[in-house]
């Protein structure tokens, strides 16, 4: 689920995607991990899909965390496993508790998921660890965003926490020179505001190619200034223009 805000309190509406259930696990993987690329890096390694490759990036992260998620969910449950993506933060939370403290992830190699078949399966197309070093992987988001990932558990539920907001101004920062000559950041927020200004017909596949950023994500921020009022859409999809109402 992609919620467009830093909680459901502060989110201007409450989710602009939500994934279908799945029936299989493989397929809500994949769809999975195609949904998380919009919002981390993902650099492009040519090879035959971005499953089988071995690389260190964001997504590579991220990719060895929903294995464990997989493996490690309580199917079971009267809960459900849940993904959701925040502004400032992907949140990994699974019914069931961790089998080990969480402070301890960090210090100890210990590979004991509570469904092995799923780890199984996942090792065919080499994309879990074995002996419990994936932690070493999910681990390598702090020194790729400056951020650390947090393990959190209880009796009843399990929460990992990357967060994104260092992740995004690597990802997204444009550079401006401001009036001292120092280099300055701007969000893609910011810069997709300041090219529909500069050109209001201007179309997602031209915002999505100057931004550097995919069709999807570039929807996403554009539904979520349309629904916080701050941009809106006159005449048809085609031909129309964006205005800004509040100017």
């Amino acid at each position: 689920m992609e919620v467009p805000g830093n909680s459901y309190a502060t989110a201007s509406q409450r989710y602009t995607y939500r994934m279908p259930e799945q029936e299989n696990i493989w397929e809500s993987f994949q769809l999975i991990m195609h949904r998380l690329r919009n919002f981390v890096d993902a650099p492009y390694v040519e090879g035959p899909d971005i499953f089988g490759v071995e690389d260190n990036s964001q997504l590579f992260c991220l990719r060895e965390g929903l294995v464990n998620f997989c493996a490690h969910s309580d199917y079971f449950a009267s809960a459900h496993p849940t993904i959701r993506v925040f502004d400032d933060r992907i949140v990994m939370q699974n019914p069931g508790r961790f089998i080990l403290d969480a402070d301890e992830f960090r210090s100890r190699v210990l590979s004991m998921p509570r469904n092995p078949s799923i780890i199984r399966l996942f090792r065919h197309p080499k994309l879990s660890e074995n002996a419990g070093y994936g932690i070493d992987k999910i681990l390598g988001w702090e020194k790729l965003t400056g951020e650390t990932v947090t393990f959190e558990s209880d009796m009843l539920i399990s929460t990992v926490t990357y967060p994104l907001a260092s992740t995004k101004d690597s990802r997204n920062a444009g550079e401006n020179n401001d009036e001292n000559g120092e280099i300055e950041k701007q969000s893609t927020r910011e810069r997709l505001i300041a090219l529909i200004k500069e050109n209001p017909r201007i179309t997602r596949a031209s915002l999505s190619e100057q931004l550097g950023i995919s069709s999807s994500n570039v929807q996403f921020h554009i539904e979520k200034l349309k629904s916080e009022g701050i941009i809106q859409r006159v005449g048809s999809p085609r031909n129309g223009h964006w205005e800004f109402p509040s100017e």
